[in-house]
């Protein structure tokens, strides 16, 4: 039922603009199109100036699709570069100084929100964004501990480390104000979604960097789960939640209980987008792991009837391939969409007993703000005028992710029972005797 009122959410949004009116005279000085007025000093349509105003307003450096910075940015172009658009906004004359200089029809939010008597809105009000309760955007008030490095051991089929150090760092980052990532600040305030991608680049900025001539290919017997640092998945995760103003508000109960369960819910940002990026072709199965290490999973498994552990990574990794990666590959999804979808996956937490009802209540709002900017980056990003199907898709690709999820907890729980495999950092047996909040 969730994911249907989402779509119908966004359809009737994505109908109300198909039916909005006027036509100026005008022709807007970048893509050409219907122009609103003078924004930024210059002629254009309302497209162009929030393009022109979220890119100012969040410094973002883009590249040209093509490489020659001559792509063609008119409002029919396929696959507008926005390396090129940015350009041309600059040569055209558009010029960004202040908050002042915002011109009274490009909001701060990225789009109004819709009428929240019906699940598909009748009209798209004129209104300042959704009001939920936020902390400032403020840094870590207090440094966060330096932590020694703890060194990672595999004997046996068991990752031994030493958890003590590591759960009082993620306490740390939970227990602290909000994580903010971007311009100074104070300077505006950032949507939710703005304000995740700004935390994602930062974050997981060595996954979205990373090109395959850096990338060293082993087979899956040579594959050595030391070789990877499980605590760094963990410090991410709690930084990311911590980057979310309404997550930092929550009780710190709340928080744990969210954080715990979300640990397991980034493999498409850890694993999946960067195979994607990496290798394009459907019949690969290379699989990256991070610190540009990859894995072939194509054989591995076959005639291994007596090493269970390499099966069960191979049936793993290969489901992560065919259910997740060939998804990603089909639409080629967009890093924008990436973000939607983790904040989705760490949000879904209406089927929680062990977390209070005001956490699920702040959940359906952050969901509900960033529904609607993805409706707008469709519309004005990317140009969609119908895009219904894709959003289908990003949505399956976000059940298969949570499924994926449930499979891989299910085979560590398996593997512990009969003593295959043990990871002391999965599930419920996070932090369960080493986390609790002093007074």
């Amino acid at each position: 039922m969730f994911f249907e009122n989402l779509i119908s959410l966004l359809k009737g949004m994505e109908d109300m603009s198909e039916m909005e009116g006027g036509s100026p005279k005008r022709f807007c000085r970048v893509c050409g199109d219907n122009a609103h007025g003078s924004h930024f000093q210059v002629l254009t349509c309302r497209a162009c100036a929030a393009f022109f105003r979220r890119t100012c307003q969040q410094c973002r450096k883009y590249t040209c699709r093509k490489g020659s910075g001559g792509c063609d940015v008119s409002k029919n172009a396929p696959y507008n570069c926005r390396y090129c658009r940015y350009e041309k906004c600059k040569n055209v004359g558009m010029k960004y100084h202040t908050q002042t200089d915002l011109p009274s029809d490009v909001t701060m939010s990225s789009i109004s929100p819709i009428a929240s008597t019906s699940p598909i809105a009748t009209r798209i009000q004129e209104e300042p964004p959704l009001q939920i309760p936020i902390v400032p955007p403020i840094l870590l008030s207090v440094p966060m501990p330096v932590m020694p490095t703890v060194p990672v051991n595999f004997s046996e089929h068991q990752i031994l480390l030493e958890t003590h150090s590591l759960m009082t760092q993620i306490k740390a980052i939970l227990d602290a104000d909000v994580i903010n990532y971007g311009p100074s600040l104070g300077a505006f305030r950032m949507t939710t979604m703005q304000r995740m991608l700004l935390a994602y680049e930062d974050i997981f900025a060595e996954l979205r960097h990373v090109q395959l001539p850096d990338v060293t290919v082993i087979s899956s017997k040579d594959f050595n789960p030391v070789a990877l640092d499980p605590k760094i998945t963990y410090i991410q995760a709690a930084k990311f939640l911590m980057s979310f103003p309404q997550f930092a508000n929550l009780d710190f109960r709340d928080k744990w209980q969210i954080f715990k369960r979300s640990t397991q819910l980034f493999g498409g940002v850890l694993h999946a987008y960067p195979t994607m990026r990496l290798f394009r072709d459907k019949s690969d199965f290379r699989m990256y792991f991070g610190n540009r290490l990859a894995v072939n999973v194509e054989h591995s498994g076959l005639g291994l009837a007596n090493d269970p552990q390499d099966k069960s990574f191979s049936t793993i990794s290969r489901t992560a391939i065919e259910k997740i990666v060939n998804p990603m590959r089909e639409i080629l999804i967009h890093e924008y969409e990436l973000v939607f979808i983790q904040i989705l996956l760490c949000w879904n937490v209406q089927g929680m007993k062990t977390i209070s009802e005001n956490a699920k209540e702040v959940a359906n709002q952050v969901v509900e703000e960033v529904s609607n900017e993805i409706h707008n980056f469709y519309m004005v990003d990317l140009r969609m005028t119908n895009y219904a199907a894709r959003l289908v898709k990003l949505l399956n690709l976000q059940i298969n992710l949570d499924d994926f999820a449930n499979q891989k907890k299910r085979q560590f729980e398996i593997g512990n029972l009969f003593n295959l495999f043990e990871n002391e950092l999965l599930g419920d047996k996070l932090g369960e005797r080493t986390v609790t909040r002093q007074a």
